[in-house]
């Protein structure tokens, strides 16, 4: 469809712009750079032309430009939550040197404060932006620093669950923990990686440790893989 409408409209800003993050869904990082691109070129400083190519610069590892692109669009509008969040968690995979480490913790931390602050000042008033933008990624990149981020990621996870607070306060209440004649206290697990994965192989420990005297142990797995097998045999073994 998009490419119906540019055989109608050759610049036609969004249709670009739509192909261009169809592309980075693909992680074709080379193709979406050129379609954001051409949208900057029939539309120049549109903002969302430029928000794509900065995540797609910091995807293909060109973290300085990314960075240099959502630092226009934060100075124009430093409510553009999208730009800040990526600006937080969008980190280089490799450093060149211990020093970068520590830069780079730095930044973090202090970006992280930045937008604390901020988000409690305009959640009331942004909070489908400021949800969405949190949506939009992890800081999984973050733990390739190293080191013992125990601290800061506590810090990251208040932001999180203050945001998770505002957008779902129903399931922000805490609730009382019912037994049934003081029976075990039933646990459930949900996951799409009950299989031979990194994250079992990490976090396994967490089910397979909990005394079954104390907990009722409940897991749920979403299929989407020709892997059923194998994830059926990891969660017998769990159990």
């Amino acid at each position: 469809a998009c490419r119906q409408a540019l055989a109608l409209t050759p610049d036609h800003a969004e249709a670009l712009i739509n192909l261009g993050t169809l592309a980075q869904n693909r992680q074709a990082q080379a193709e979406a750079r050129e379609n954001f691109e051409r949208a900057l070129r029939a539309r120049p400083g549109h903002v969302e032309a430029r928000f794509g190519l900065a995540e797609t610069a910091i995807a293909a590892g060109q973290i300085d430009e990314g960075r240099a692109l959502l630092a226009g669009l934060i100075a124009e509008n430093p409510r553009n939550w999208a730009a800040r969040w990526l600006d937080l968690v969008g980190l280089p995979l490799v450093h060149a040197s211990p020093a970068g480490v520590d830069d780079e913790r730095e930044r973090f931390m202090s970006r992280l404060d930045d937008l604390a602050r901020d988000v409690e000042r305009y959640l009331s008033e942004d909070k489908a932006a400021i949800v969405e933008a949190v949506n939009f990624r992890t800081n999984f990149y973050f733990h390739y620093l190293g080191g013992d981020v125990r601290a800061t990621q506590e810090r990251y996870g208040r932001l999180i669950a203050r945001i998770a607070a505002a957008a779902y306060p129903a399931y922000a209440r805490r609730k009382a923990v019912k037994r049934k004649g003081g029976g075990p206290i039933r646990v459930g697990f949900a996951s799409s990686f009950f299989y031979s994965h990194s994250v079992m192989k990490s976090h396994a420990g967490w089910i397979q440790g909990l005394p079954r005297e104390r907990f009722d142990i409940v897991l749920r797995s979403e299929e989407h893989t020709s892997e059923l097998q194998s994830r059926l045999h990891l969660v017998c073994r769990l159990l």
